[in-house]
């Protein structure tokens, strides 16, 4: 569904036995015949789109495993720009064979595009295209077990997929390298990635636990099949526990939480008086720099509550 409420459908046999065909249904519900010159210009033989998105300008570019005519008629696979009326797109040349399909893209700020898939001349996982469909040699990302995984850019414009087969989330730097500062790992595939409203990543699949920042026993999380990741946009990834160091207080004194830190994580130091209290006070707030922290909260009685949370 596009953000006009426009639901496009790879029709298949609701046209042609033989051939795909992508329809169109305006929010009304009504097939609009004329997308696409009257089904004469976004006809696919094979599977056809597996997915897509929409440029500003109202351009789609369809990702899958399917033969059409290009531009001037010649033929392309698996990778085709169109118009917003359906019709084939001028000047859209991508340079895939008939065995190198597309599962999923991805559309970055400045016009590029990754998709995943099957990539030869290398082999690769993943592949970064230019605004008009060529390749974008300047990334070249050895990540492996991504040929099917599906595609995030984040609040940053970073690249976040599945790799090692959908048992872990990897970061991608410019140039397509894994972001070693960024680490999650999960028991079982991930299958579905997106973005809540802060930003956060959301992650839905077959797991059953998944393990943040650091892969030890201390950031498992029991998640089942779906999880969200504190750590906004790029920053990297915690779960929601928080790993402790140290508590110590002297007589008189401030009471001391040292804890280790991940940059870019804001760690949050509230208290209450009673557990029946329903309302927690901020003590402190904290930004983590990948170092160990120190926070600290002055002993205004003899009992009190005391937690530590990240946002």
């Amino acid at each position: 569904m596009l953000p006009d409420g426009t639901l496009l459908n790879n029709g298949g046999s609701l046209v042609n036995s033989s051939f795909r065909y992508l329809l169109r249904y305006p929010s009304g519900g009504a097939l609009d015949s004329g997308f696409g010159a009257g089904f004469s210009g976004a006809r696919f033989s094979g599977s056809g789109p597996s997915d897509w998105f929409v440029n500003p300008n109202g351009t789609l570019v369809l990702g899958g495993s399917f033969g059409a005519s290009g531009a001037n008629g010649f033929p392309v696979f698996n990778l085709i720009q169109l118009n917003a009326d359906g019709t084939v797109a001028q000047g859209f040349q991508p340079e895939l064979t008939q065995g190198e399909g597309v599962n999923a893209l991805a559309r970055l700020a400045d016009g590029r595009f990754i998709a995943s898939g099957n990539f030869q001349s290398p082999t690769r996982s993943l592949r970064r295209f230019n605004a008009n469909g060529s390749t974008d040699t300047s990334f070249d990302s050895p990540v492996t077990g991504a040929s099917f995984a599906p595609l995030l850019i984040d609040a940053q414009g970073s690249v976040i997929v599945p790799i090692n087969t959908g048992n872990d989330i990897a970061r991608l730097q410019s140039s397509g390298v894994v972001d070693d500062a960024f680490f999650v790992h999960v028991d079982d595939d991930i299958k579905l990635t997106a973005l809540d409203s802060k930003g956060r990543i959301v992650i839905a699949g077959y797991f059953t636990q998944v393990t943040g920042a650091f892969d030890d026993v201390a950031h498992k999380v029991a998640r089942k099949s779906i999880a969200r990741l504190n750590g906004r946009g790029g920053s990297p990834v915690v779960p929601t526990q928080v790993a402790l160091g140290s508590v110590s207080f002297t007589a008189g004194g401030p009471m001391n939480f040292t804890l280790p830190t991940v940059a870019g994580v804001t760690y949050i130091l509230e208290t209450k008086a009673a557990l029946s209290d329903t309302t927690w006070t901020v003590v402190q707030t904290i930004t983590g720099d990948g170092s160990e922290k120190k926070l600290q909260a002055a002993l205004a009685g003899i009992t009190g509550f005391y937690r530590v949370r990240t946002l």
